[in-house]
């Protein structure tokens, strides 16, 4: 059974991690009415693209031969990402927003990206698991696995291990799902900053595989904490120290390109 603060947990915060990029997007443009809302659709189409697709094509073949490993793991999972959502943007920038040459339409890249991500990875899936909870303290677990469709042995085990698994969620581990998903959007505005000046001047090339390092120094505590390396409280703390880090960075940048922009 689901105690009534672990599905409050996982609906409200689910929709917060649904609520919040939409809002920001919604804010950021009602403040800034040049900025084409496209921007924020062409981010949320790369990201599908280049991470939801192209990226877990290479998973599927990576995965399974470096999952036993610690160091060769490591060194893929934090580059992956890096890659291939780096690699998106500066495709996007050079195609699709070849003529979206202010500083603005990278913020709003950077919300599109970050905020697909957000309702993709955390929203939809606190939702359902939430719908799930209170199927299973209605109806049973029999219920839950009938609507998954699962039929064989190893697929019931899994889907009953993670709703046994989520018994033990609280509102407060909800909660840090939300901010998570803060840091990484604060990330994905901040990158999409240095890809697009990369992109759009002359001489700024080097910031594209910058953006890459930095994506994969970023992924680095979570894929150090799949492996046991550090516990989970080190996971948030360093991401917080490296997102204030790369805001300050992406500040420098943004103003040099609105102060380029001004003369």
């Amino acid at each position: 059974m689901f105690s009534a603060s672990t599905i409050a947990g996982l609906i409200v915060c689910g929709l917060l991690c649904i609520l919040i990029p939409i809002g920001a997007v919604i804010i950021f443009k009602l403040k800034n009415r040049e900025v084409s809302l496209l921007g924020a659709l062409w981010g949320a189409l790369g990201f599908i693209v280049f991470a939801l697709v192209l990226e877990q094509i290479l998973h599927a073949v990576m995965l399974p031969i470096l999952k036993d490993t610690v160091v060769p793991y490591i060194i893929y999972g934090v580059l992956a990402a890096g890659i291939f959502e780096e690699t998106g943007r500066f495709v996007v920038f050079k195609t699709l927003m070849r003529k979206n040459n202010s500083a603005k339409d990278s913020l709003m890249y950077g919300l599109g990206h970050g905020g697909i991500e957000s309702i993709a990875v955390a929203g939809t899936t606190m939702i359902s698991y939430g719908i799930m909870a209170v199927i299973v303290n209605t109806a049973g677990m029999d219920a839950v696995l009938a609507m998954t469709g699962a039929t064989d042995e190893a697929t019931i085990a899994v889907a009953t291990q993670t709703l046994e698994a989520l018994t033990a969620q609280t509102f407060g581990i909800s909660l840090i799902a939300v901010f998570e998903r803060l840091l990484a959007m604060t990330l994905h505005v901040s990158l999409s900053v240095w890809v697009f000046r990369a992109a759009k001047e002359k001489g700024k090339l080097w910031l594209y595989p910058a953006a890459i390092l930095a994506h994969a120094i970023a992924d680095l505590p979570a894929v150090l904490g799949q492996k046991q390396v550090i516990p989970i409280w080190a996971i948030y703390v360093i991401m917080a120290i490296l997102g204030v880090i790369f805001v300050c960075i992406t500040v420098k940048i943004y103003k040099s390109m609105k102060k380029k922009e001004t003369v």
